[in-house]
């Protein structure tokens, strides 16, 4: 069962503790059948050490990175696309978005997401799960961005895999696809 998100790590607004942290507990509940690809900078000196953070969850075997010499050059859509589309579901717990690019993209390979029921994600999900158990965090920027647990993560992630083994994923899959579609570029340009 693989999970997937593509976030930056910039400071901890993409939510990558809590998103590490339900991974570690769903990886428990499911052991030798989950990994996580991250498409990020472990190491970015803005963010947090996603490498020790891995580490001190004990999931190094199940967590994967990409070339950070390929991130720094530049992946091509069609080696992006092939990306998304080995993914089970698509998890991005964030805090807070101004779009979420990549649930967009995540769901045009349809995938599935796992998001928090905020700011712009609860327009952008067509296919998946909301997060909706959130905690209101006042920021530096004076304003709000929303925390969850992991807990709830969890949950969702269940719902995936359990939709995954019997079968009705597909009708999930679908639903995620038809919402991108709605954003496609040809769609847009015409009518707005």
């Amino acid at each position: 069962f693989v999970i997937g998100t593509v976030a930056t790590n910039h400071t901890e607004r993409k939510n990558w503790t809590v998103a590490m942290k339900a991974v570690a507990q769903f990886a428990k509940m499911h052991p030798g059948e989950v990994i996580y690809y991250m498409h990020t900078n472990p190491f970015d000196e803005r963010g947090i050490n996603l490498q020790e953070l891995r580490k001190s969850l004990g999931i190094e075997d199940i967590t994967k990175f990409p070339s950070q010499a390929e991130i720094n050059i530049g992946i091509e859509m069609e080696t992006m696309a092939r990306m998304y589309n080995v993914l089970d579901v698509f998890l991005l717990p964030s805090k807070g978005e101004g779009f979420g690019i990549p649930l967009i993209e995540s769901q045009a390979c349809e995938i599935p997401v796992i998001t928090t029921n905020c700011t712009a994600q609860p327009e952008l999900v067509g296919g998946g799960w909301l997060i909706k158990k959130l905690i209101p965090v006042w920021t530096g920027q004076n304003s709000w961005q929303f925390d969850c647990h992991p807990e709830e993560i969890v949950q969702l992630l269940e719902r995936a895999y359990q939709a995954k083994k019997a079968g009705w994923i597909k009708s999930v899959q679908q639903k995620a696809r038809a919402k991108a579609l709605e954003y496609d570029e040809n769609k847009v340009f015409k009518e707005y």
